[in-house]
Parts: structure tokens; C-alpha cells; sequence
């Protein structure tokens, strides 16, 4: 049945085969089509409508992807919200276009993402839309700080290349007091959520009770094309050690120490055995043609051996691929001063009632691998930054003037700006 109108649309929403997540994907897409139209509005009337509306379109998606019972309740507290408002948007959504909402029922029917397909068939915003769009542009731009993470949402939804939707579930759940606090605030939590995002590179901190916090599982992935990584690696290091003059590489090399301790220690745990492998691969990277022959076959064999293993796993699991992909992107540029030095020192004794033996362990590993300068720490510098500003939220919100709370979430802050620097949308 085609979707012509209110009346077939609405047919093919009541239909006995639709489910839930369905009809909820069909509606966040429907609203976000119609978000153009509150640049009808002036710019003091959009700055009152812009965020609980975006919040609306923002959770509403989530909600037809990660349908959690705490997902479902962000969804209603934004709709009460935008509703609130007395959304703009309401009369231009009586314009949208029913061949686009016709090719989200066939991507349905196909088995597909309708998120993965432009918000319009034809591409950008229709011609109706394309004034109060460039209003729309023209406000986020008045405050990039706080309107450029929904700039960016919009721009993917629009072009069917969403955001990762574990980053917009975090953002569908932030406390409903910051929301109330107003886009600057909510601006603030957005940048710590895209930060933590941006540093999940190996597994995270997991509260599991008790005040207590600790490191998450590792992602499985079938035994075969594991021990394939693996044992690829270990022969393609064996004949690397016994093939290469001792002067130039050998069992004190720091590329075959990072491989053997990840072979020794990580062989249950596939993430952190694809991320120690990749830090392997970045520093080859790094020192072919300087301190190691450029055309050393042996050394250039075993970094595309280690990159092998690193794609076999990602093949096999999507956490492990985004989380390479994260760690590829990030890039380290300045040193700790003295205070942060100093606070890293006392790191593990302030958190240490609130982490497992385990999860307290690893803490320090990240601790003395990030003081080592000499190392090339850039999966450590990524975990503990990670790491300490998890904590320190955790805490924050158990009690809100919790001193080492705050001084966690500052630490954490400075370890964000020093090890991985965001530019300025302003610049």
C-alpha cells in the first residue's frame, strides 16, 4: 500500500505486522523532516524552541533504536517538554513530503535502516523548507558552542549517516535537571559525553554496586578467527626475533614487548589484544625509516601480520571495529605538567574504595604507562583520561558536593585537554 496522504499513512501504521520501534522510527523521522520549519520563527522564539525540541527528535530516535525502559521515560519527559513549548514545527510537519515517509516504509519492509537513507529521497531540504533552513543554520551559528553538536546530529540524520547511537543514547539520558538548566548546560554535558565517546577505546568502568565500580567485559568473538589473530602474531614475532639482528630488534624492543605482554595477559580478552596490537602498529609505524630500516622485511612483515589480526577481529565484532576506529582518530599532542603529575600520583589511593582489585590494578597500569613519556602510551592516555572522568561523574551524581568528586571531574577535564585537544567551533 503506497503512503499518499494522513489517511494511507496512518493505515500503514495500524497495521497487524508493525511493531513498536517501527512506528516509533517512522515518527522521529516524520518531526526531524519538519525541524526546518521553526526558522519560521524569529531568533528569541527559536532560542526558546530549539532545545527541547532537538531533545524531542534526538531521544524519539533512540527510542526506536535502544528502547530501554530508561530511554522510553527520557522520550516521554522530552515530548512533555517540546509539547511545553508549543513547537513551530507543528504546521510545517503538515507540509512533509509522503514520498519520503513511503521510503521509510520500504526500507521497513526490506529489512533496512530507515536511518540509514537521507531524511529527503532527493537528498537536502525541498525548496519549501530551504529559507527557514538557512535561518536555522544561521541561529546555531550564533553560539557554536552550544548549538554545534546538534548542527552536526541534524547534518547526519539529514544525509543517512546518524551518529553512533550509543553516543546519542548518552545524550537522550542526560539528567532532566541539566536539561531544565538550559543549552548552555546541556552544551557542558554534551562535550564530557563526546569526550568519554571519543576515549572508549578499551573497556570502560561499569558501576556493579556497593559504591563500587568495575572494568567491563570484553566483546566475544568466535574461537577460530581469535586463534588465528593470535597465533598469526606469535609466529610472525618468533621468526621477526630469530631472523633479526639483536641490535636491531629483539625481545627488549618495545613493539615486542607490547606484543608479548597482549599475548601473555589478553588472549581471553579480544579488545584490548586488537588495541595493544594496533599501539604495536603505530609505533613500527612511527620508527620505520628512522631508528628501524624503512624496507626491513622482516619488521614490515610483522606490522601487516599485526594489521591482519587487528582486521580479523574487527570482522567479527562491531565494538572492536569502533573501537580502533576511535583510537585511530585520536591524537595526542602535549605533556602532563606538574600538578597533574602530582594529582596522577594520588590517582589510585583516592579511588581505591570505590574500584575492584581488578578494576584498582589496571588503574595504575594506565597511571605509571601515562608518567612514562618515554612509551608510547596513547591506548593508556585514552583509559585513564576515560576512566577518572567515569569516576568522578559516578560520584558527582551519588552526591553532588562531593570533594573528590569535583576533583576527579577537574583531573579528568585536564587530562581531555591535554591528551586530546578539541578545536574550537568558533575557530
Amino acid at each position: 500500500m503506497a503512503i499518499t496522504d494522513f489517511e494511507s499513512a496512518k493505515a500503514w501504521l495500524e497495521g497487524p505486522d508493525r511493531t513498536l520501534e517501527e512506528i516509533r522510527a517512522i515518527a522521529a523521522r516524520s518531526a526531524m523532516r519538519a525541524l526546518p520549519g521553526i526558522g519560521t520563527a524569529d531568533i528569541a522564539t527559536i532560542g526558546d524552541l530549539a532545545l527541547p525540541v532537538l531533545r524531542a527528535m534526538l531521544t524519539s530516535g533512540v527510542a526506536s533504536k535502544i528502547p530501554t525502559p530508561e530511554v522510553m521515560e527520557a522520550a516521554h519527559s522530552a515530548a512533555r517538554s517540546a509539547f511545553s513549548a508549543h513547537s513551530a514545527a507543528h504546521s510545517a510537519a503538515l507540509s512533509a513530503a509522503f514520498s519520503a515517509v513511503q521510503k521509510d516504509a520500504e526500507a521497513i519492509l526490506a529489512d533496512n535502516d530507515p536511518f540509514q537513507a537521507p531524511l529527503w529521497p532527493d537528498g537536502g531540504a525541498p525548496d519549501f523548507f530551504s529559507e527557514p533552513f538557512e535561518v536555522l543554520q544561521t541561529f546555531w551559528k550564533t553560539d557554536p558552542k552550544i548549538w554545534d553538536f546538534w548542527a552536526r546530529w541534524y547534518d547526519g540524520m539529514l544525509k543517512g549517516d546518524p551518529m553512533a547511537w550509543e553516543l546519542q543514547e548518552a545524550v537522550a539520558l542526560i539528567d532532566k535537571e541539566v536539561w531544565e538548566e538550559g543549552a548552555a548546560a546541556v552544551a557542558d554535558e554534551i562535550a564530557r559525553i563526546e569526550a568519554l565517546y571519543r576515549t572508549n577505546v578499551t573497556p570502560r568502568l561499569k558501576r556493579i554496586g556497593n559504591g563500587r565500580w568495575d572494568v567491563e567485559q570484553s566483546p566475544i568473538i568466535p574461537d577460530e578467527p581469535l586463534e588465528f589473530a593470535v597465533d598469526s602474531v606469535e609466529q610472525s614475532l618468533r621468526t621477526t626475533l630469530k631472523l633479526c639482528s639483536k641490535n636491531l630488534f629483539n625481545e627488549t624492543s618495545d613493539e615486542a614487548i607490547i606484543i608479548s605482554d597482549a599475548l601473555d595477559r589478553y588472549q581471553g580478552n579480544p579488545s584490548l589484544l586488537a588495541v595493544s596490537f594496533w599501539q604495536a602498529c603505530m609505533s613500527f609505524q612511527k620508527r620505520l625509516g628512522t631508528e628501524y630500516p624503512k624496507d626491513d622485511t622482516n619488521l614490515v612483515g610483522l606490522q601487516n601480520t599485526l594489521y591482519t589480526s587487528i582486521e580479523e577481529m574487527c570482522e567479527h565484532s562491531e565494538v572492536i571495529r569502533i573501537r580502533i576506529g576511535r583510537l585511530a582518530a585520536l591524537t595526542p599532542r602535549a605533556e602532563l605538567t606538574a600538578d597533574d603529575q602530582a594529582d596522577l600520583q594520588k590517582l589510585p589511593e583516592e579511588t581505591a574504595e570505590h574500584l575492584t582489585q581488578q578494576a584498582q590494578k589496571e588503574l595504575l597500569e594506565a597511571v605509571e604507562a601515562v608518567k612514562d613519556t618515554t612509551k608510547s602510551a596513547r591506548t593508556w592516555k585514552a583509559r585513564l583520561a576515560n576512566w577518572v572522568t567515569t569516576l568522578g561523574k559516578g560520584l558527582d551524581e551519588g552526591q553532588r558536593h562531593d570533594k573528590r568528586a569535583k576533583w576527579l571531574l577537574d583531573l579528568g577535564r585536564r587530562l581531555m585537554k591535554v591528551f586530546f585537544p578539541v578545536d574550537d567551533p568558533e575557530e
